[in-house]
């Protein structure tokens, strides 16, 4: 790495240190005007939650440039995009769909749970896991009785919400999961290099990088699907804070970082 590579991206780092505080704030104060409704506070619940785990997964992504790289990159990423994903349709049909895949999720869960304790041998372990089972079952009775169980995957998600959640979707979902999934085409691209010798006839051979390449779009796709998924709850019209994410471009477009920005417009990591 370059002294001039090694300048430019401290200057990210600092750039993302800033935006941390910037996306704190305004997670607070998206708190403070959350359009609660006290009839229905399921809702709140579920939203927030997964309004948190954007905001902390986040968080985490932009503060390590460990994770810019291809390898661990994109296995954040596809937590985020979903994420995202699920909460714009949930707010297409809150109450039911709120309801519904919370209870779906905590069934799920409880049979895994009740599997396990039938399977071991151990009391201790037994006696824990009917613990987690009476925890998850009191959980359950906090979502309304006449809520049904959802089961939906995430391109169906994707599909229903439209615009550019199902935009993203399209143009990084396969990726995302690629690497996820540790398909062949991520595989090839990352993990195999062609031996040079002739000999051995240019035959692939495993690869791995002791020091990953840093890719500053990492973090900034990441910003900007926190953006966008805190848009999706609290409308930007419904506060006067300048939003941590046009912040972060514009402080680097200042250092000269990017000339186009957003790069999800312009094309793909």
């Amino acid at each position: 790495m370059t002294d001039k590579t090694k300048a430019t991206q401290q200057r990210i780092i600092i750039a993302m240190k800033e935006y941390e505080k910037s996306l704190r704030a305004e997670f607070e104060l998206t708190i403070k005007n959350w359009p609660h409704n006290l009839r229905d506070k399921t809702v709140s619940r579920v939203l927030g939650s997964l309004l948190a785990r954007q905001i902390t997964i986040t968080i985490q992504l932009v503060n390590d440039p460990n994770l810019w790289n291809p390898h661990m990159g994109p296995l954040l990423l596809r937590t985020l995009l979903e994420n995202w994903l699920k909460i714009e349709w949930i707010l297409l049909s809150p109450q039911q769909r709120a309801n519904g895949i919370a209870k779906s999720d905590l069934v799920g869960a409880k049979k895994r749970l009740e599997q396990m304790a039938n399977l071991t041998k151990e009391e201790n372990a037994k006696a824990h896991a009917k613990q987690l089972i009476a925890m998850m079952e009191r959980e359950e009775a906090f979502f309304s009785s006449q809520a049904k169980t959802i089961m939906t995957d995430v391109r169906d998600m994707a599909k229903k919400a439209g615009g550019k959640a199902l935009i993203a979707y399209r143009r990084h979902g396969v990726h995302f999961g690629s690497c996820a999934h540790s398909s062949w085409h991520h595989l090839a691209r990352f993990n195999l290099i062609i031996d040079p010798n002739p000999l051995h006839r240019y035959l692939f051979v495993p690869m791995w990088e002791e020091v990953p390449s840093v890719d500053p779009n990492y973090p900034l796709l990441a910003a900007e699907y926190c953006s966008n998924a805190m848009d999706a709850v609290l409308k930007p019209s419904q506060s006067n804070q300048q939003k941590s994410y046009s912040q972060l471009l514009s402080c680097l477009q200042t250092l000269g970082i990017f000339e186009d920005l957003p790069i999800d417009s312009e094309g793909e990591i």
